[in-house]
């Protein structure tokens, strides 16, 4: 018959062979089990090819037994290695504003054109007739003196200033009540979507 100190070891053996799933299983943000994303506190073992997963079990058990190994000295320096990137990824980077015109040319206050480019779904916004004479602006990274790559769409980084307020881009189904970020035919209904400009804050509520 196993003692106390041989069941909690036997269980947090199984407990961390059970939350352990190789890095070849998972993508970025996300991993191929039952359809779960994987959770945001997951951490980089490194020098190994694993992801640890806790779970509130798993912390009970580390409760009970006092054993701590799981607070690994690597899981610290896999933090502290990884932080300065995601700031780095975080920054909006340059921006630029002025007055949109045809061809996805921002007009500056001081007279310049600049030439706008960025991925195939930016230029579709920036192409948008209906944004033609929006006081716009973008975050991205100057390439030039007249040539300015926008951010990719999934940051959100254009804008429009309308009556003292920032807005964002957005495009909406009023049927299927379904937004993106780009013009075009909505994907549930195949109608034409509208141009929705709104606060960003609200944005994030939704």
């Amino acid at each position: 018959m196993q003692s106390s100190a041989e069941i909690v070891q036997d269980t947090r053996a199984r407990q961390e062979k059970a939350f352990e799933l190789p890095l070849s299983n998972c993508f970025f943000g996300r991993q191929q089990w039952p359809g779960r994303p994987v959770p945001a506190f997951g951490v980089l073992h490194l020098g190994f090819d694993r992801l640890t997963f806790p779970t509130s079990r798993h912390a009970s058990i580390v409760a009970k037994s006092g054993y701590h190994g799981g607070v690994r000295r690597r899981h610290l320096l896999a933090s502290l290695f990884f932080l300065p990137a995601l700031s780095r990824a975080a920054d909006p980077g340059q921006s630029l504003r002025g007055t949109l015109t045809k061809g996805a040319i921002l007009r500056t206050p001081d007279g310049k054109a600049v030439s706008l480019t960025g991925d195939a779904d930016t230029m579709g916004v920036v192409n948008d007739a209906r944004l033609e004479g929006a006081d716009f602006e973008v975050f991205g990274k100057s390439e030039g003196p007249d040539r300015f790559a926008i951010n990719p769409i999934h940051t959100r980084a254009m804008f429009v200033h309308k009556d003292g307020k920032r807005l964002s881009v957005t495009y909406w189904c009023d049927v299927c009540a379904i937004r993106t970020y780009t013009p075009g035919i909505c994907w549930c209904c195949r109608e034409e979507t509208a141009l929705d400009l709104v606060e960003p804050g609200k944005l994030s509520s939704q």
